[in-house]
């Protein structure tokens, strides 16, 4: 009996899971730094600084050397990478670490597989008063940590962008060589109304 395409997927899914395990374990401190200096400075340059706009981040994205991807290659992406509502998405090789970044109806992402947490939300918090300089003030907003069935933290911040929006920047970190991505950050647009909801 041949197997079938979908045990072939995935099967290729569980080998790149093991491989990216196997490359977080060999990666030394100084590149997992690196790449997460790299995951920060090129989510704002493409994401932040069009605030998730998809012409903006397009252009954005050729200027940083990004590829987009064509429906038929974000199937071969490694697991984990592709979001569920990606409308586009590109890639970049920087320093030999792969940079994914998607662009979907609220927003956009970037994600890396391996990257120092603490560098992640360092940097990310970092660079958020330099957007004032656009108007927008980013105030923290929750954060939300979990230890099982690995340690994961989600950090958000938000900033209004009128009376009646305003937009979410999120970092979503893990130590932990088990995840597909220890580093992934997203911005979000959406109405002050629905976080309202959501409080009360």
């Amino acid at each position: 009996m041949r197997p079938s395409e979908k045990m072939i997927k995935r099967c290729l899914a569980g080998l790149c899971s093991l491989l990216l395990v196997a490359c977080a374990d060999k990666m030394p401190q100084a590149e997992k730094e690196g790449a997460a200096a790299g995951l920060v400075g090129l989510f704002f340059d493409t994401c932040v600084s069009g605030l998730g706009d998809g012409r903006k981040v397009a252009a954005t994205a050729e200027r940083q050397g990004f590829r987009l991807l064509a429906a038929a290659e974000r199937k071969s992406l490694p697991f984990g990478m592709l979001e569920a509502d990606a409308v586009q998405v590109w890639v970049a090789e920087k320093g030999g670490v792969p940079f994914y970044l998607t662009l979907n109806p609220e927003g956009c992402g970037m994600k890396t597989a391996v990257a120092d947490e603490e560098t992640v939300r360092r940097l990310f918090v970092g660079r958020l008063p330099s957007l004032q300089k656009q108007g927008l003030v980013f105030e923290w907003q929750s954060e939300h940590y979990s230890p099982t069935p690995f340690p994961f933290t989600r950090l958000t911040y938000a900033a209004q962008t009128g009376e009646a929006a305003e937009v979410l920047l999120t970092a979503n970190t893990s130590p932990s060589e088990l995840l597909p991505a220890q580093a992934a950050l997203h911005l979000a647009r959406r109405p002050v109304e629905i976080r309202r909801a959501v409080s009360n």
